[in-house]
C-alpha cells in the first residue's frame, strides 16, 4: 500500500488518473483537457494540480502541459489497478453490467482500503481460475441468474 493514496482526496485521485489516461494516449495533459474530462471548473483543476505538485506527483507550471513524476506514475498505476480489480469483480464475478460495474467501482474505490481491494482481486482470480472452485462457480452462476431475472437493470 502506498501511503500517499491515503492522503489523496477523491478529486486529487481522479485528477491523477485523468492525467495518466491522457499521457497514455499520447496526448499532453493540459489543465483545460483535465477540466473537461473531470467535468469541473478550470479553477478547481488548478487547485488540484497545485496540491498534486506539492505531493511531488506531477510536474506543474501554469499554462504548460502537466506531466506525472515517477512517483505520480506509481500512485496512478496503483489507483487504476484498485479500480480495475473492483470493476472486474463486479462485472465478471457478480454479473453486473459493464456500465454499472464501471460506475460502481468508481464510487467504491474511494471508500475501501487497499487491503480490501487486493482481497477482492484475489477472490476474483481464484474463483475464475482454480479447478477446486468449479462447483462454486456453478452455484454462483445459478444464483446470479435468479437475481438477474428479478432485477434486469443490473
Amino acid at each position: 500500500m502506498n501511503s500517499i493514496q491515503c492522503t489523496l482526496s477523491k478529486g486529487c485521485a481522479d485528477c491523477l488518473k485523468v492525467i495518466c489516461d491522457l499521457q497514455k494516449i499520447g496526448s499532453c495533459a493540459h489543465a483545460s483537457d483535465i477540466a473537461v474530462k473531470m467535468a469541473i471548473s478550470p479553477a478547481s483543476v488548478s487547485r488540484i494540480l497545485k496540491l498534486l505538485a506539492e505531493e511531488q506527483l506531477i510536474f506543474y507550471t501554469p499554462h504548460y502541459p502537466v506531466k506525472l513524476t515517477m512517483r505520480g506514475k506509481i500512485v496512478a498505476g496503483e489507483l487504476v489497478k484498485k479500480r480495475t480489480g473492483i470493476e472486474f469483480f463486479l462485472n465478471r464475478i457478480l454479473g453486473v453490467s459493464p456500465e454499472c460495474a464501471s460506475e460502481l467501482s468508481h464510487k467504491i474505490e474511494h471508500i475501501i482500503d487497499d487491503d480490501t481491494a487486493v482481497r477482492i482481486s484475489i477472490l476474483s482470480e481464484s474463483l475464475l481460475n482454480r479447478n477446486d472452485c468449479r462447483n462454486l462457480r456453478s452455484l454462483l452462476a445459478q444464483k446470479l441468474s435468479e437475481v438477474q431475472k428479478s432485477s434486469p437493470e443490473r
